[in-house]
């Protein structure tokens, strides 16, 4: 069995004592523990109006100056030129040329397909032919020594267009705009991609990007949007999830699973019931409203329900069952 990410999954049904750091294992990693290394396109690729690419809204996002000193990710790391020297520098990583298993790293939506609305609408059926050569360029490198590919579909970098025309995350038209590029994704380049990462961090983009304006596309409505781009993320995952098992899982053999971010929630006084409940509910809050129905039963947590009320959406009875169990990767 191959393993490649740890992370520690906790209690998705009421709390359960916390490990403190004192109490971790310290030992060496397993022999087929697989080593990786991760990047994002925008925050390494540059070249963020050439070879076809549409705008995001990252790129929207930084050039209106809402970054630190009103940086932007134009120029970066300038992979997108680059990326044959990025791979002898992850080839250096160690002794020999196979210590790096892994390489994580993201597609941007707008480069492969740059008009999602015409796309989907069959005006223009095309993918961008410079966007798909620069993906294979990078896959095929990879692959001449060894590295496995680990593709992130969706970090962050939404097409501009679809969150003017349809609402972004805010809409539920956008879980067929995510499938049509999922779908492609797979069709393209799932011959030599095996791993798939559906989103990265849905958490960060719910919140910071759409309750607390410090991320793209900084919309500030923390009430109900968050949980509107949540429901949606949920769906688009699970959708994509499925056309991938029932479209190219017989012949590709790839897994698809989904990144999760999540704090840890510690009680102040673990003899006090208010703590340790306190504790438990920003757990689910976080990690659970992404984790519960995907990994669990389909739903939210029930604390969430009670406490967000009909600002929650809701699922279906079929949407629920669609959701559970939609990751090939396994949690320990």
């Amino acid at each position: 069995m191959e393993i490649f990410l740890g992370f520690v999954l906790l209690s998705f049904n009421g709390y359960h004592s916390v490990i403190g750091t004192d109490d971790f294992y310290h030992d060496t990693f397993p022999n087929d523990f697989l080593w990786g290394v991760a990047t994002s396109s925008y925050q390494i690729e540059g070249a963020w109006n050439e070879g076809g690419k549409s705008e995001h809204i990252w790129d929207r996002f930084s050039h209106d100056n809402n970054n630190w000193h009103n940086d932007t990710g134009d120029i970066a790391c300038d992979s997108y030129h680059k990326y044959m020297e990025d791979i002898q520098l992850i080839r250096s990583l160690g002794a020999s040329s196979t210590f790096v298993d892994f390489y994580r790293f993201s597609i941007a939506w707008t480069r492969i397909i740059p008009d999602p609305i015409a796309y989907r609408t069959g005006r223009n059926k095309s993918l961008n032919q410079p966007g798909v050569n620069y993906y294979n360029n990078v896959i095929n490198e990879l692959l001449k020594y060894n590295i496995k590919p680990l593709v992130t579909l969706y970090h962050w970098d939404l097409p501009q267009s679809l969150q003017e025309k349809i609402g972004g995350w805010n809409g539920s038209d956008i879980v067929d705009y995510y499938n049509d590029y999922a779908d492609a994704a797979f069709k393209t380049f799932g011959d030599r991609v095996k791993h798939w990462i559906t989103f990265n961090e849905p958490w960060v983009i719910c919140w910071m990007g759409h309750g607390s304006a410090e991320y793209a596309p900084g919309i500030k409505e923390p009430s109900v949007t968050p949980y509107r781009c949540g429901h949606h993320i949920i769906k688009s995952h699970a959708k994509a999830y499925d056309t991938y098992k029932h479209r190219y899982k017989t012949t590709q053999k790839g897994i698809v699973g989904i990144t999760m971010n999540s704090d840890t929630m510690h009680p102040k006084n673990e003899s006090n019931q208010e703590h340790i409940d306190a504790a438990e509910r920003g757990q689910q809050f976080m990690l659970g409203w992404f984790a519960h129905p995907i990994y669990k039963d389909g739903d939210y947590p029930k604390v969430m329900k009670d406490n967000i009320g009909d600002r929650l959406p809701k699922f279906t009875p079929q949407e629920i069952a669609l959701n559970k169990g939609v990751s090939s990767f396994n949690c320990a």
